[in-house]
């Protein structure tokens, strides 16, 4: 069994994603010691060891979370479901009333909030409130080391009198719950983002890298291709240790709408990845000049 208040995340996705970001946590009420949820909008620069999560009661000191603090039980992002009338609706342009005008709340979410990029997401964090926080109105915030212009809050939440507990998790075969480690494995690992740049949109993109050795040649780490969006654009790649070779194309027959559709990620923990060449195709196989990929 999925845990209540992860199901009720993915609930909340669709909603939240379409308009701004969350301005209460949720709950909004809970006992001093429960888990709580804070889903904090589209953050690039929110995981455990980089944000501060300050606590401030309605009477005392604040409480402060500092990164990595335990309190901070993981950092998630959740994803809208990419057959949902939102993610379908955009894509198709479908704003009528039997597609819960989806092209609107999509068009909301990608113009707003995230300058075209499709790779929509909602960053939840996960926490422990203090034992001995004062019944009443309580005030939350996160902050970032990793970007200044990323933040959360404050926003309210009231204390309720009773002895809270923090949430164990509990799933179908683990009796005593997930843990810390077993919950953590959600978060997203460290990545590489490949962005491409050009006044002209291309049909097709060939872009050559190359790291250090990987594990399995003496070195470090295995690299492992990502695409946010599969049903966008196919991305096709190889690897031999070394090198690596990536492919990016439409997933029909019509040039992507925009270049940040272009991009993927590049995980596993391979190192010092730099491109060597980039090479780009019009949809008759005519070879663009002008296009430059990027590591983010």
């Amino acid at each position: 069994m999925i845990n209540r208040s992860i199901l009720a995340f993915l609930l909340l996705i669709p909603l939240l994603i379409s308009g701004c970001a969350a301005l209460q946590p949720f709950p909004t009420a809970a006992r001093a010691g429960d888990t709580i949820s804070l889903v904090t909008g589209w953050k690039h620069e929110f995981s455990r060891d980089k944000i501060t999560v300050t606590i401030t009661p309605s009477s005392g000191s604040p409480i402060v979370y500092q990164p990595n603090d335990p309190h901070v039980r993981a950092v998630i992002n959740l994803y809208a479901d990419p057959a949902s009338y939102m993610a379908v609706g955009w894509e198709t342009n479908r704003i009528s009333p039997e597609y819960k005008y989806g092209a609107t709340y999509g068009s909301v979410a990608s113009y707003r909030y995230t300058n075209n990029d499709p790779d929509w997401w909602q960053t939840a964090v996960i926490i422990d409130l203090p034992p001995d926080l004062p019944i009443g109105m309580t005030e939350i915030s996160i902050t970032s080391s990793g970007g200044m212009s990323e933040s959360y809050g404050p926003v309210p939440l009231e204390i309720l009198e009773g002895t809270g507990e923090p949430n164990p998790f509990k799933v179908e075969s683990l009796t005593s719950g997930l843990s810390e480690p077993q919950l953590q494995t959600l978060e997203r690992a460290p990545l590489q983002e490949i962005s491409l740049t050009s006044d002209v949109i291309p049909y097709a993109v060939q872009i050559d890298m190359h790291h250090d050795l990987d594990m399995d040649n003496d070195g470090v780490g295995g690299a492992q291709v990502v695409n946010p969006r599969g049903d966008i654009k196919n991305v096709s790649w190889k690897d031999d240790g070394e090198s690596l070779r990536v492919m990016v194309m439409p997933t029909k027959n019509k040039v992507l709408k925009d270049m940040v559709r272009f991009k993927f990620y590049v995980s596993g923990g391979v190192e010092n990845l730099n491109i060597v060449d980039t090479k780009a195709y019009d949809i008759d196989g005519n070879e663009v000049s002008g296009v430059t990929a990027i590591i983010k």
